[in-house]
């Protein structure tokens, strides 16, 4: 069998007999390759001081329904170099599963790095990675992956941008959340916090791009971690963690930080940059990365459109200058790849400054739909609001039709499967107020589309809490 997880180093200090781990996070995800063969394989970053990487782990599979419950041991499969001095370990095994069911694949070691501040005791804790997947004989599943690695290092009262970018290879709908870290045997951390920040700008999770906002105000180790569930036909299939340790430094030699030339991108009704492509109609995007201290710059870009098996979007380099680099990103949509929810992609440009490698991740919302037959009803229909958004199921949508017409209202997941049907029946002429009440939806982002006499007539996007 083979094997891949990420593991903990052991560092002994001279003064006191305590041992403090130099393991920064990682993730373990799961690849269904055929019938109930599935390859895991675990990711670990790791800093480069202390004793080296272990060579084996020890990884733990059980059904959780079952009395199923083994544990093997795993090689690492090398050590590639990360950005500040950070290594990357693998570790991958291909298992064969005994039947059907939901399985958790973990991970755990002692113990966290001392240093760590967000935590009341992190040298007794330790750390625990997990994944669930579903395994069903009926279907093909794999579990979700993140597109973008961790990043490792951030600038004292400096804009955080970083978008870990969840995918799911089978178009499972996908939600994502802030967690407190798991220790031992999957049990939290004690005393967990989210990482300080200068109070108007806290570290955030956008509900529905996935992106992480933070203006860190301490130095130090700050730790985060994700939750991503997946659903299948609005049934939780499993999930997956990534642990990650940043830390912020004051370099007062970096005066500026690399900034992204997005002043003119069009913005969604809740801040979030968003642009409507039209399908068969190519798309480019110019992005432009400047940096006013003249540092080396690196700009790529990751998301859904890339990950296409059919007609994906192309990215080109133009100019990668110091201070300055120009990629073109290009797309054009088939009509088969509209769709209500939005593709996420993610632009992220490295800033190499001394000995440092800095990051900022620019998160495009991409509307691909179909206009067909909207230029038929445009003068008769008029959209108003949904308020209040955020909201916990309860808002209003007002809007206003020219003529009686056949209305539907249909709400979807982020990946655009359709979950409920709210509104189906004639309205009048006029402007409407519409209440709806008690929607049982879980948390998370979703799209309300409104169509009058079987046309798409708009799209609200609404965050339930």
């Amino acid at each position: 069998m083979k094997k891949t997880i990420l593991l903990a180093v052991i560092i002994l200090s001279t003064i006191i007999q305590v041992s403090a781990t130099h393991l920064m996070g990682g993730q373990i995800t799961v690849r269904q390759l055929n019938g109930l063969s599935y390859e895991i394989t675990m990711t670990a970053y790791r800093d480069t001081v202390g004793i080296p990487m272990y060579s084996t782990a020890t990884f733990h599979v059980k059904d959780i329904n079952s009395a199923y419950d083994s544990a093997f041991v795993v090689h690492h499969t090398g050590m590639n170099p990360f950005f500040n001095r950070v290594e990357v370990y693998q570790y991958i095994d291909t298992v064969l599963l005994p039947a059907t069911g939901q399985y958790r694949i973990s991970w755990s070691d002692c113990c966290r790095n001392d240093a760590i501040q967000n935590m009341a005791s992190p040298i007794s804790e330790s750390m625990y990675f997990m994944t669930e997947v579903s395994v069903d004989n009926a279907g093909f599943n794999s579990t979700p992956v993140f597109l973008n690695p961790p990043i490792t290092l951030a600038q004292k009262f400096s804009l955080f941008q970083y978008n870990p970018l969840p995918f799911d290879a089978d178009g499972d709908s996908l939600a994502w959340f802030l967690e407190t870290p798991l220790g031992a045997l999957g049990d939290t951390v004690t005393g967990y916090t989210l990482p300080h920040a200068d109070p108007l700008n806290p570290f955030t999770l956008n509900p529905l791009t996935g992106e992480v906002t933070w203006m860190p105000d301490s130095n130090g180790f700050w730790v985060a971690s994700f939750r991503v569930e997946e659903y299948r036909v609005g049934v939780k299939i499993g999930e997956i963690r990534r642990d990650m340790q940043i830390i912020v430094v004051d370099d007062t030699s970096n005066w500026h930080m690399a900034i992204f030339d997005n002043g003119s991108w069009p913005q969604d009704a809740l801040g979030n940059f968003s642009m409507n492509v039209t399908p068969n109609v190519p798309f480019n995007l110019t992005i432009n990365v400047t940096d006013q201290d003249n540092d080396p710059l690196l700009l790529n870009v990751q998301g859904e459109p890339m990950m296409m098996t059919t007609n994906p979007a192309q990215w080109s380099m133009i100019n990668n200058s110091p201070g300055n680099t120009t990629g073109l990103f290009s797309w054009s949509p088939s009509l088969n790849q509209a769709r209500v929810a939005p593709y996420i992609v993610v632009f992220r440009a490295l800033e190499f400054h001394n000995q440092s490698v800095f990051s900022r991740d620019q998160t495009l919302m991409i509307n691909v739909r179909a206009t067909n037959g909207i230029s038929n009803i445009q003068n008769d229909f008029t959209p108003g609001k949904l308020f209040p958004n955020p909201n916990t199921g309860n808002w209003f949508l007002s809007f206003e039709i020219g003529k009686s017409m056949h209305v539907t209202i249909d709400i979807y997941d982020l990946i655009g499967h359709k979950v409920k049907n709210v509104l189906d029946r004639d309205m009048a002429s006029g402007t409407n107020l519409l209440e709806n009440n008690g929607l049982k939806l879980k948390s998370g982002y979703y799209f309300v589309q409104v169509n009058v006499d079987g046309q798409k007539a708009t799209t609200y996007p609404v965050i339930i809490e």
